[in-house]
Order: structure tokens, then C-alpha cells, then sequence
């Protein structure tokens, strides 16, 4: 064979075996870039997909942040609708993260916001209200004391004293519903009065009532002539009131009340015959007679009683007790107001104390007859009780309504004295829009 032949075919085999390698390598090359390509698309598509996945999570959280938990939010805080819960993140991989940790303090930040509004709302109310009450408490305490003056100048027991007493008891009703609506609002009673007795203070509460005459008092010497301090005095009577009220308003019999003494004080009882409470009720009672938050206007219901509120605020305020959870014999409500030995005074002081000398008949007794003092008249002074003296009477006596005695009115003298009424109503009046 021609050894150029030789070379030739050595040279074309070398060459077709680079070429083959050439396209090996190139088909290698290829395959790999291929996978790698590949690789990259489906990674590109896994973050399309967790970005679509991540959007759809952040616009559903957003519309829960917006439809559900804010709502839910403003009830809880706002309402106090405590049966509601305010629900978390909707979805579980956003904690954690930072529009997780945004939401979060969205809803943080909105409820302090709500949270301070509904107390500064809150606040300017009852400080309005505190600065309008004052005026007509001044008023009715004004009107109070015309009538007894009037009352005073009369000598016979006619059917015109009879109609002014009648007045008089309404005025004390008026009274007092300011004197609840001024602790309801963080103020005090609006009143100071001396060191008085018990059976004083159980006798006023009664008179204050609508249904006076279906409340018995039994007196008992040891306990009725226990001497409060003033400062509790009249705070005393207010809760008093407020338990006899509900007694005689849930009840269509007779209601019992008397003083027993205890090891660490005094025990002001009060028993109905009515319906009672449930358990729930009795729970809800305590948790109010034991509460010392000041009202809040913000989150009353259309329809509320206060009654328990403003005996919870004047326990916690002045250091006696009331509880309303036992049964009474009748199977009504047995409400007790615990009174502590700190609470007692050993007698009259008097500083406060300012009698009264008559030399017109005996003082009749009135379905209110306690020692009335005047409403807070000025910031510099507390307003003071007098104390009215009274015919010396049998310890046990309680006090009576008025007798109807069938002595003829005269014209002249019911004239003259309505004529003195509305002078006095006006004088009052004109007081006060001069102070």
C-alpha cells in the first residue's frame, strides 16, 4: 500500500475522532445546559407560584384584618360585648414575618386608639354631668327648706300641711335621684352631715321611698342608738335607700328591716317576700356591689338598673359592705349592709350641730323625718345639716305618717300660704341665677 495513503487515512481517522469528540463534548455540553435550564425555569415557576400564594394570603388577611378583626375589636373594646373574642391571623405563615408583625400592631394600635376615645368621651360626660347637677340639687334643697318652713308656720294639721308634706317627700325623692346620678358620675353625695344614730338613718332611707308605708323598721334601743360619723352618714342612707327601693319595687308585701350587731360591727338587714334571683343573677350582683370603676356613659344598654352600681361605688368609696346573695325567710332577697366598728362614732359632734328652739307646737312627724341638709352650695365649704329637735318619745317609737285630722281648712290661710310657697320657689330661683 502507497504510504501516503497510510498517512491520509491516519490523518482523516484523527480528525473524525476529534470531530466525533467535538460533538460529543458539544452533545454533553448541551444536555447539561439543558437540565440546568430546566432547573432554573421550574425554580422561576416555584417562586411565581409562592409569590402568588403569598399575594393571596396578604389580600385575605388584609380583608380578614378588615371585615372581622377590627369589627370584632371595636365590640370588645368599645362595646365591652365581652362574649366576643377578637380572632388572631387567619393564616399561619404569615406569623412571624413582617406583614404578620404589621397586622399586629395595626390592631394594637386602633384598640389603644378606641380605648382612649371611649375614655375621653367617658370623662367630658361625667364631668358635665357633675357640673349640671350641682344647681338643681342646690334648687330642690332650697325648695326642701321652704317647705318646712312653711311647714313650721302652721299650727293646726290641716289638708294643706298634709299636701305640703306630700310635696315635701317628692322633693326628697327628686333629691335623692340627683344624689345618684352625682355618685354615678365619680362625685360625692352632695351632702355632710353630724354624727346622727342609726334608727336616724334607717328612717330617712325609708321616708325617701315611694312605698314607705309597706317598709317596717323594728327598732331596738341597743342598735338604734349606735352613733355613726357624719362623713358615712349620709352615703348610708343613700345605699340604704337603694336596696329598699329595690325591695318594695320586686316585692308586693311587707318589708322587714332591722339593725343586728355582729363581732366586727353592725348588720343593716333588709328582707323581702318577692321572687328572688337565679344564681347568675346573684353572681352579676356581686360582681356590681363590688366594682369601683366610676360609670362608664360609653357602653350603657338601653335599658340598665343603677341601683347596685351606685351601692358599689359608695362601699368602695366609704368602707362598708353590702351583699345581696342570701335567701330571707320569705323567699326573697335578703340584701345586708356590714358596717365596721372604724365606721362609729362614740356621739354627737357639735361643730355641725346647730338645735333649733320653737317655742310653736311639737314638730310633726313626717314620712322623711331625719336631719335635711342644705346641697353644696360653693367650692369653699362643704354644705352643713342642721338638726332638728324633736318631742321626747318612746325609744321604740317609729316614725308615723302623718295624722289626717278632719279640722276645716280655711280659704284665707291655704291662700296665703301657696302665696308664700311660689314667693319662696322664686326667691330660690333667683338666688341661684345670681350666684
Amino acid at each position: 500500500m502507497d504510504p501516503d495513503l497510510n498517512v491520509w487515512i491516519s490523518v482523516a481517522a484523527a480528525v473524525c475522532g476529534g470531530l466525533a469528540g467535538l460533538a460529543v463534548t458539544a452533545l454533553i455540553r448541551s444536555v447539561r445546559a439543558r437540565r440546568r435550564l430546566g432547573e432554573r425555569l421550574a425554580a422561576a415557576r416555584r417562586e411565581v407560584s409562592d409569590a402568588q400564594a403569598l399575594n393571596a394570603a396578604l389580600t385575605g388577611e388584609l380583608r380578614h384584618l378588615a371585615g372581622v378583626r377590627l369589627p370584632t375589636l371595636v365590640d370588645d373594646i368599645a362595646r365591652e360585648q365581652r362574649s366576643v373574642h377578637v380572632p388572631g391571623l387567619k393564616y399561619a405563615e404569615l406569623r412571624g414575618t413582617p406583614a404578620g408583625d404589621a397586622h399586629e400592631a395595626v390592631v394594637r394600635l386602633v384598640g389603644e386608639a378606641v380605648g382612649g376615645v371611649r375614655q375621653s368621651v367617658s370623662r367630658a360626660v361625667l364631668a358635665s354631668l357633675r357640673d349640671m347637677l350641682d344647681e338643681p340639687q342646690t334648687m330642690l334643697a332650697a325648695t326642701q327648706k321652704r317647705l318646712l318652713t312653711e311647714m313650721d308656720r302652721q299650727s293646726d294639721a290641716s289638708s294643706y300641711v298634709e299636701g305640703l308634706m306630700g310635696l315635701d317627700h317628692l322633693v326628697t325623692r327628686c333629691l335623692h335621684g340627683v344624689q345618684r346620678m352625682r355618685i354615678l358620675a365619680g362625685s360625692w353625695p352632695g351632702v355632710q352631715r353630724a354624727n346622727c344614730q342609726m334608727s336616724d338613718v334607717v328612717e330617712g332611707a325609708r321616708g325617701r321611698i315611694d312605698a314607705y308605708g309597706r317598709v317596717a323598721y323594728s327598732y331596738e334601743p341597743a342598735t338604734g342608738k349606735v352613733w355613726l360619723e357624719g362623713r358615712i352618714a349620709e352615703p348610708l342612707a343613700v345605699a340604704v335607700t337603694e336596696l329598699m327601693s329595690n325591695a318594695v319595687g320586686y316585692s308586693d308585701g311587707r318589708v322587714d328591716v332591722f339593725v343586728q350587731q355582729v363581732q366586727d360591727g353592725y348588720c343593716i338587714v333588709i328582707d323581702d317576700a318577692g321572687v328572688g334571683m337565679n344564681a347568675f343573677q346573684r353572681d352579676e350582683a356581686a360582681a356590681v356591689l363590688t366594682q369601683s370603676q366610676v360609670l362608664d356613659v360609653t357602653t350603657l344598654p338601653d335599658s340598665v338598673q343603677l341601683g347596685f352600681a351606685v351601692i358599689g361605688r359608695l362601699c368602695n368609696e366609704y368602707g362598708f359592705t353590702a351583699d345581696v346573695s342570701s335567701v330571707s325567710p320569705f323567699g326573697g332577697v335578703r340584701a345586708v349592709l356590714r358596717l365596721p366598728h372604724r365606721l362609729l362614732a362614740d356621739g354627737p359632734n357639735e361643730i355641725l350641730t346647730e338645735p333649733e328652739t320653737s317655742t310653736t307646737t311639737p314638730e310633726r312627724p313626717r314620712p322623711d323625718d331625719i336631719s335635711r341638709g342644705t346641697a353644696a352650695s360653693g367650692a369653699d365649704q362643704l354644705p352643713q345639716r342642721r338638726r332638728r329637735t324633736r318631742a321626747a318619745q318612746p325609744a321604740a317609737q317609729p316614725v308615723a305618717q302623718a295624722p289626717v285630722m278632719d279640722a276645716p281648712l280655711d280659704p284665707d290661710a291655704a291662700t296665703a300660704g301657696l302665696a308664700n310657697i311660689v314667693d319662696a320657689l322664686r326667691t330660690a330661683e333667683g338666688d341661684q341665677s345670681h350666684e
